[in-house]
C-alpha cells in the first residue's frame, strides 16, 4: 500500500549502492517527487523538506538523510549592545510618565479620601446645631492627633469605622479613607506605636490649646483657624478644615526621624524629589477639595507656614495656609 514519506535533503545512491556524490533521480516509476528536479543540485537537497508518494521498499533508490546546512543564528556583541542601548532608552523614557500617572492617581484618590471627609462633617454638623467634632478631648494634639472618642461619636456614624494599623496588623491599607495614599511616616507611627489616635492628614477646627499640647497654633497668626473655630460657617469659615501633610523639621528637613524603629520616611504626603512636596489637597467647609502647588523656594506664593511645634526631628513646620487666603475673620 503507498504511504506519504517526508524528510530533510537527502543523496541518493545508485542501484550498486555505489556513492556517486550526486543526487541521482532514478525512482520507480511509480514513485512521484513533490519538489521538481530544480530544487536539487548536484550534492544535496536545497529545497528544504521533500514528500514522494510510492512503496514501502525501493531497491534502487537508498535515502540518507542529512542535517540540513548550519545556519547562521544568534546576535553579534555589536547587535547586543545596540539593544541594550535602545532598550534603556525607552525605559528612561517611560519610567518618567509612569509615575506621572501615579502621581496622578494618588492626587485623585487623596482627593477622594478628603471629599468622604467633607461629606461627614456636613453630616455631623447637620445633626448637631452646625458643630464641627469636638476635637479637645483626649488624644487631640497638634494638628494630626485626633480625640480618642471620635471612634465612637463620628468615624463609625459619619465616615467610616476606624482600622488602625498595630504592631501585629502591620500598616494601613493605602486606601484606607484616613490617610494620604502617599503618606508613609504616620502610617508607621501608628502602627508601630500603637496610636489609633492619628491620621494621615492635618486637621484644624476645634482643636483647644490643651495642657501637655505644645503646638503653636498663632505662630503665623493663624490660631484661630484651629482654636476659634467650634461651628461652620463662622467667622473663619474660608479657611481650609483639611490639608495633606506638609511638613518640615528643623534637623531633617523634609524627612522625619521614627521613633519606634529609627527609621528615616519623608515626612509629607506628595513627596518629590528630596522628599520636598509637590502640593496638597485641601478640604474646605463647603466640601469642596481644592489641589495646590507648593515651591519651597517661594512658600508665600503657593503654600505658606501655618503654625509649628516640636517632635523627634526638633522644631517642625506646618505649611497650610493658601497664598490667595489672609488671615480672616472674614
Amino acid at each position: 500500500m503507498d504511504r506519504l514519506r517526508s524528510g530533510w535533503p537527502v543523496i541518493g545512491f545508485g542501484a550498486s549502492g555505489r556513492d556517486t556524490g550526486k543526487v541521482t533521480l532514478r525512482p520507480p516509476l511509480n514513485w512521484r517527487w513533490m519538489v521538481p528536479p530544480t530544487a536539487f543540485n548536484s550534492n544535496y537537497l536545497t529545497a528544504g523538506n521533500y514528500c514522494c508518494i510510492g512503496n514501502e521498499k525501493c531497491p534502487d533508490f537508498d535515502v540518507r538523510v542529512l542535517t540540513p546546512p548550519t545556519m547562521k543564528g544568534g546576535f553579534t556583541l555589536m547587535e547586543l549592545l545596540v539593544v541594550i542601548a535602545i532598550i534603556a532608552v525607552l525605559v528612561a523614557l517611560l519610567l518618567p510618565m509612569l509615575s506621572g500617572a501615579q502621581a496622578t492617581a494618588y492626587k485623585a484618590q487623596c482627593a477622594g479620601n478628603l471629599k468622604q471627609w467633607g461629606t461627614a462633617i456636613t453630616m455631623y454638623a447637620g445633626d448637631n446645631g452646625g458643630a464641627f467634632p469636638d476635637n479637645t478631648q483626649p488624644g487631640a494634639a497638634d494638628i494630626a492627633w485626633m480625640a480618642y472618642n471620635f471612634s465612637n461619636i463620628f468615624y463609625p456614624v459619619y465616615l467610616y469605622r476606624n482600622k488602625p494599623g498595630t504592631s501585629i496588623t502591620g500598616l494601613r491599607s493605602k486606601n484606607d479613607v484616613f490617610y494620604c495614599p502617599t503618606d508613609i511616616a504616620h502610617r508607621e507611627a501608628e502602627s508601630l506605636g500603637d496610636n489609633p489616635n492619628l491620621i494621615g492628614y492635618n486637621y484644624l477646627p476645634g482643636r483647644a490649646a490643651a495642657r501637655g499640647n505644645l503646638w503653636n497654633y498663632n505662630a503665623s497668626g493663624l490660631g484661630a483657624w484651629c482654636l476659634q473655630r467650634p461651628k461652620l460657617d463662622g467667622a473663619y469659615r474660608k479657611a481650609p478644615v483639611m490639608i495633606d501633610r506638609l511638613q518640615r523639621t528643623q534637623f531633617k528637613g523634609w524627612s522625619d526621624l521614627n521613633i519606634y524603629n529609627r527609621k528615616v520616611y519623608p515626612d509629607s504626603n506628595h513627596p518629590g524629589a528630596h522628599y520636598i512636596p509637590l502640593g496638597g489637597n485641601f478640604l474646605f467647609e463647603d466640601a469642596r477639595v481644592e489641589w495646590r502647588k507648593f515651591a519651597e523656594g517661594n512658600p508665600a506664593g503657593t503654600i505658606d507656614v501655618g503654625s509649628t511645634g516640636s517632635g523627634p526631628a526638633g522644631a517642625y513646620t506646618d505649611y497650610y495656609r493658601p497664598a490667595d487666603l489672609d488671615k480672616g475673620p472674614w
